[in-house]
């Protein structure tokens, strides 16, 4: 749903009742651009409330203004009609005022859009755009319902990917201005955050995939854990609640729980995308966590959760191996078997994992390190029956009940997460990560109309997509 507003000197009483996702335009009239043109608080302005008000609101930019730059006044454009206007796409909770010096602004609707609506087929329907069909059937699913979610939920056309010099059009993109207005972000905050990570320029954070794909676990990670970056003591309520399966596998006990493998007394840092420095007294390589929880035990020690995410990309099917990797496996904290052959570790099923697990313990066990306690945290969808099977194939590979490798769904976290938080500010936010990546059943009349297109041989798995537990 586009939303429309007008930025006006006086305080007007505005409804809150508009849809949650709205895409908000600030419209400046021609009269008043002499009070906001050029001046940099109304952009401070913006991005101060952008932490603070309703979660209910998507914060997009002018395709035209800087990705880095937030909502800038430098960029207002003018349309033609009775009236000029200047256009400022930003975004601000509804009630809120700008207050620019001496000067109160106040957001008045304006007249609804025409661009108020999905993009849709020559059909009518709703335009999901070009699929991939030589994808694996969860991919093809995962696929199809973000682009989907593009159609249907941002109303946004399809962009051009899966590389930022591709030119083929795939319906989990998003267009240039779209991607640089954060449209690939369940919150505001989140976009920001973003934004800054990118401004680091550090590390294996790909811009382009970051901000236009949609099917991209990195956006995926940052709308996930990015919240917990910006609240620590809601990542602190969170961590207190979360719960680890195990399996009677898992420590050759005879029947499968829950249980909780550390034991916080507080978060005291979320970082995303995160690796230890200097690189060369750890792993040597660019591995490095999506994300990383720092915590304080109830006995006063410290702790770490490195965390993997993965949506549809497969595991790296690079093959590394060598002595800066194997001398962190033979401390006395060592996770893995000592039975296992050395070779299988270097074998791509499990390769990145090990890699990843190895990060973790060379943290934890670093002679200067911090923290008595750390653990690499898989956390995958909870259709990528792939995904699950490489997880529990590597934890076969370690000592019964070690935890320093721990798998956890999507799921896991946001059901925690809505356990654990209550509040109805953070509702929004729950709603809209299950609808992105759990509730797969909203677009599933679109899908099985997809599926009637295709020949046989090119349909995926047809079976049911199992409704979330909300």
């Amino acid at each position: 749903m586009v939303e429309r507003y007008a930025i006006v000197p006086e305080e007007v009483a505005v409804s809150t009742d508009a849809p949650r996702q709205s895409l908000v335009v600030f419209e400046i009239e021609d009269d008043h651009l002499d009070v906001v043109s050029g001046n940099e608080s109304l952009v401070r302005v913006l991005l101060r409330e952008l932490q603070s008000a309703r979660p209910a609101h998507r914060c997009v930019e002018e395709p035209y203004v800087d990705a880095h730059g937030g909502p800038g006044v430098e960029h207002v454009t003018y349309t033609s009609g009775d009236t000029l206007r200047g256009r400022l796409l930003g975004w601000l909770g509804l009630g809120s005022n700008l207050l620019i010096g001496r000067d109160r602004l106040a957001l008045v609707p304006c007249e609804p859009s025409a661009d108020a609506r999905p993009p849709l087929d020559r059909a009518g329907e709703i335009d999901v755009g070009p699929q991939n069909p030589g994808d694996a059937p969860f991919t093809a699913r995962m696929r199809f319902h973000q682009s989907w979610y593009r159609a249907a939920v941002l109303q946004a056309p399809a962009g051009t990917g899966p590389g930022p010099e591709s030119r083929r059009v795939l319906g989990n993109m998003l267009t240039e201005p779209d991607g640089a207005a954060g449209l690939n972000f369940v919150r505001n905050d989140v976009y920001v955050m973003a934004l800054d990570r990118l401004g680091q320029d550090k590390g294996v954070v790909e811009r382009f995939r970051l901000l236009h794909n949609l099917l991209s676990s990195q956006p995926m990670c940052f709308n996930i854990f990015g919240p917990l970056k910006a609240d620590i003591e809601l990542a602190t309520a969170v961590w207190n609640e979360l719960r680890v399966p195990w399996t009677a596998a898992d420590d050759g006990s005879s029947r499968s729980r829950t249980e909780q493998p550390w034991s916080v007394r507080r978060v005291t840092n979320v970082e995303i995308e995160h690796a230890p420095e200097p690189v060369e007294e750890y792993l040597d390589d660019r591995t490095a966590f999506d994300a990383f929880v720092e915590y304080e035990c109830r006995d006063g020690s410290l702790g770490f959760i490195g965390i993997e995410t993965k949506l549809t990309e497969p595991f790296s099917p690079k093959e590394v191996d060598g002595e800066k990797y194997r001398r962190w496996m033979r401390g006395d904290r060592s996770p893995w078997r000592p039975d296992v052959e050395a070779g299988v570790f270097s074998d791509i099923e499990h390769n990145q994992l090990w890699r990843d697990h190895l990060l973790a313990v060379a943290l934890r066990d670093h002679p200067g390190s911090k923290y008595r306690h750390g653990c690499l945290a898989l956390v995958r969808h909870p259709l990528d029956e792939h995904c699950a099977k490489v997880s529990a194939d590597y934890r076969a590979l370690l000592k019964p009940g070690d935890p320093s490798f721990i798998d956890l769904t999507i799921e896991d976290v946001v059901a925690t997460m809505e356990t654990s938080l209550g509040a109805a500010r953070w509702e929004p936010w729950m709603r809209d990560l299950r609808t992105r990546y759990l509730d797969l059943g909203q677009g599933e009349v679109a899908w099985r109309k997809q599926l009637q297109g295709r020949t046989p041989e090119a349909r995926p798995s047809t079976a049911p997509v199992p409704a979330s537990r909300h």
